[in-house]
C-alpha cells in the first residue's frame, strides 16, 4: 500500500530529502562563528538588534548563513518582492539549565500585545508559552497556587526587542488580581525537552499543529547554527514524530555545524539541556515578502524614533 510522504516517511532521518532535513558542516568561518558566539554570550540578540548601527559586520554574518540555508533548498535569498526566500527573523542565544526558565512577579508585563485568552493550569501556560517564538510570558489569577487548578491565563507577545528584553523589569504591584509570569529566555528546564516539540509555522493545540496566529505561520524554512557548548554540556538537538512522542532523532552539536529544514508539523523538532550551556544562532525564512518586509520595516520605524 503506497504511503503519502513526508507522513511517517523516513521520520528518524536526521538528513532526508522527503521531510526537507539536512545538516550542514562547517558552513561559516570560525571566526565568524567566535563573533557571534561573543554577541550572544552578553545578552541574547534579534533581527531587530541585529539592523542595529554598529552591527554591521554580525548582520553580514547572518546574511551569508541564511544565503547557504536558501541555497541548500534551491532558493535564492532575496531582499526584494523577487521570488526567493526572505529573512524573517533571527536570534543567537546562549541558554543554560536551571530549575525553571520563568520569574514570578507581583504585577504584569508592561510590553507586548495579548497572543491568546484562555483558562489554562499553571503547568499548561508555561509550556503553551515556550511553544511559541513570539510569547515573552503570561498574566494569571493571584493567588491560585495549585498547578492543577485552571484559571483565565493571557499570553503576552514579545514586543519588537524581544529578545534585549527578556529580563527587563515587570511592573511592580497587585494588577487587579493578577500574576505575571516572565519568560527567561536565557533559562532553560533541566533535563530532557528543555525546548519542548515545537514547528516553526503552527502551534500545539490537542494532538494537532494549527498554522495560525499566534504561529508565524508564513513561515517556510528554519535554520540553527551551533555556536559554542559549554565542556560540561549534556543534550542536543532532536526532531520527533509527534508532539507526545518519546522518539527522538538527535543531532550532536558542535561549533560551525548546522541543522537546517522545512517548517511544519513533519519536522517538530527541540532541545534538551540536561546540564551546561548551548550557544545557538536561529534563523527562519519565508516566501511572503510582505511578512518578511514587516520585520525590517519595524526595525527601521524604531531606529527613526530614536
Amino acid at each position: 500500500m503506497a504511503r503519502s510522504c513526508p507522513g511517517s516517511c523516513e521520520e528518524d532521518a536526521v538528513a532526508s530529502v522527503l521531510r526537507g532535513r539536512a545538516v550542514l558542516e562547517d558552513v561559516m568561518p570560525f571566526a565568524a562563528v567566535r563573533r557571534l558566539h561573543a554577541l550572544a554570550a552578553s545578552s541574547p540578540v534579534s533581527l531587530w538588534e541585529f539592523v542595529r548601527p554598529g552591527l554591521d559586520e554580525e548582520l553580514s554574518i547572518v546574511e551569508s548563513f541564511a544565503r547557504q540555508v536558501a541555497a541548500n533548498f534551491s532558493r535564492p535569498l532575496v531582499k526584494s518582492s523577487q521570488e526567493g526566500l526572505h529573512l524573517d527573523g533571527a536570534e543567537a542565544i546562549c541558554r543554560s539549565a536551571d530549575s525553571d526558565d520563568f520569574s514570578e512577579h507581583a504585577g504584569y508585563i508592561p510590553a507586548g500585545e495579548d497572543l491568546h485568552i484562555a483558562e489554562m493550569t499553571l503547568d499548561q501556560a508555561k509550556d503553551f508559552c515556550r511553544r511559541l517564538e513570539l510569547c515573552n510570558g503570561f498574566t494569571l489569577q493571584a493567588g491560585i497556587r495549585r498547578a492543577s487548578r485552571k484559571m483565565m491565563t493571557e499570553i503576552q507577545q514579545c514586543p519588537p526587542t524581544c529578545a534585549s528584553d527578556a529580563r527587563s523589569e515587570v511592573q511592580d504591584g497587585d494588577s487587579e488580581g493578577w500574576r505575571s509570569f516572565r519568560r527567561e529566555r536565557h533559562k532553560v528546564r533541566h533535563g530532557p525537552d528543555a525546548v519542548p516539540p515545537q514547528a516553526a509555522n503552527c502551534y500545539k493545540e490537542g494532538a494537532d499543529c494549527l498554522r495560525k496566529f499566534p504561529a508565524m505561520f508564513w513561515r517556510s524554512h528554519m535554520a540553527v547554527l551551533f555556536l559554542h557548548q559549554s565542556d560540561d554540556f549534556e543534550g542536543g538537538f532532536y526532531f520527533t514524530p509527534h508532539f507526545n512522542s518519546t522518539d527522538r532523532v538527535w543531532v550532536n552539536p558542535a561549533v560551525g555545524k548546522a541543522v537546517a529544514f522545512a517548517a511544519g508539523a513533519h519536522n517538530l523538532h527541540g532541545l534538551d539541556i540536561s546540564s551546561g550551556q548551548l550557544c545557538t544562532l536561529s534563523l527562519w525564512l519565508t516566501p511572503d515578502a510582505s511578512r518578511a518586509s514587516r520585520v525590517l520595516e519595524a526595525a527601521t520605524d524604531e531606529l527613526e524614533e530614536l
